[in-house]
């Protein structure tokens, strides 16, 4: 395993250092990866199998995983199916060379919560990192580093913006201060409906999954978090059906869509910003 110090003056992902792991087999890619990372001053490890990846989590914590798909001794795949199994949930993120149709959803079954084409695009590293990891606390210098024209948190008022599809939120309601308390309404209800319906989901309780699967598609139906709602829709349908096996998964990257939304609502800037990603997509 190689390990790659942080430089000093770290960027600020949280408020401790992150640690990023690497499993890529390929030296030139092991390097290229690791010059991106370096950049952002993070913590990282290289493995070149998946194997290895899986023994290195045994014994150390990560923040985030950078996973190939094609590895010698155990590939991509099964390296992640079995850290799923030991009910690891750090971010997973599916790296490959031939991005091929389904391989998203393949990689999304298989646990991880991502999905890369390589060459990785700086610009797009830098998405991930602020998708996944803590939103930075302040700005540095290597906020440049990936882009001049784009900060770490416009980064991620883009990426978060997404969420909500201003048109519908607006046909819905076109007055901003009866939005903003819809807003608030969904900040306050919300944390609380999400934990119930991921104890339902782990206690396998279909009737209440379908409740509160229901209850929560309803906040955000309101609020034109259109994707969350399809989420939400499929995992109610699939309770309802009795196909337990398949609710896990459905519901397993829920809670981070969720409260990526939630942290986007408590921004005193969302509906501008919201507006904006709207009048570019």
């Amino acid at each position: 395993m190689q390990k790659c110090s942080p430089s000093s003056n770290p960027a600020d992902f949280g408020d401790f250092k992150k640690r990023i792991l690497v499993a890529e087999d390929n030296p030139a890619n092991q390097k290229y990866v690791a010059a991106l990372l370096n950049k952002l001053k993070l913590e990282i490890a290289i493995v070149d199998n998946g194997q290895k990846a899986v023994e290195i989590l045994k014994n150390e914590k990560f923040d985030l995983i950078f996973m190939d798909i094609q590895m010698p001794v155990m590939n991509g795949f099964e390296a992640t199916r079995e850290i799923r199994r030991q009910n690891n949930n750090v971010p997973i993120i599916a790296l490959t060379a031939n991005a091929m149709k389904g391989d998203e959803q393949k990689c999304l079954k298989a646990g991880f919560d991502a999905y890369l084409a390589k060459p990785l695009r700086p610009q797009t590293l830098q998405e991930v990192l602020t998708k996944y990891l803590d939103k930075p606390n302040h700005q540095t210098n290597a906020e440049n580093d990936f882009t001049k024209d784009n900060t770490m948190s416009g980064e991620i008022t883009s990426s978060a913006a997404i969420l909500i599809n201003w048109n519908e939120l607006n046909e819905i309601c076109d007055d901003p201060e009866v939005i903003q308390e819809i807003a608030q309404a969904v900040l306050d209800d919300t944390p609380g409906c999400l934990n119930k319906l991921t104890e339902m989901i782990e206690q396998q309780n279909l009737p209440q999954i379908e409740f509160y699967a229901h209850r929560l598609s309803g906040a955000m139906r309101t609020m034109g978090a259109t994707k969350i709602v399809d989420a939400l829709k499929n995992l109610e349908e699939t309770a309802g059906n009795g196909d337990v096996e398949s609710i896990k998964c459905i519901a397993e990257d829920l809670p981070r869509q969720v409260n990526e939304l939630l942290a986007f609502l408590s921004r005193e800037d969302w509906i501008e910003q919201a507006q904006k990603s709207c009048a570019q997509a």
